[in-house]
């Protein structure tokens, strides 16, 4: 004859912290409750140490665009420069005095 087959053992519920450490002796329930906030601050600290590492290299990012803008900036600033420099250079500054300019100055005495 075929084996028995007998019922699955009942479902046993799944006990929550404060019922199994009503069970417990004292000085385990202690151990397990500091264990459990031990966890709990760790968790804490993890999650603390990812938004700080977030916000971090949020900041390092704004640094790098802000450096970025600013080298843009001064390099449009610098070639306004030279071509404002070229113009003076080229339209500005094309009759140039000559010796004989200032040889006449300062001849008389009074």
């Amino acid at each position: 004859s075929p084996p028995s087959l007998s019922p699955p053992p009942p479902h046993t519920p799944c006990l929550s912290l404060s019922l199994l450490l009503s069970l417990l002796p004292p000085m385990q329930a202690q151990r397990m409750k500091e264990s459990q906030l031990e966890r709990e601050w760790d968790r804490q600290r993890l999650l603390d140490a990812r938004g700080a590492l977030a916000q971090q290299r949020a900041e390092e990012e704004t640094a790098r665009r802000l450096r970025r803008e600013m080298d843009d900036y001064n390099r449009r600033l610098g070639e306004e420069q030279t071509a404002h420099q070229r113009y003076l250079d080229e339209e500005v500054y094309t009759n140039k005095p000559s010796a004989e300019y200032f040889l006449q100055f300062n001849t008389s005495s009074r």
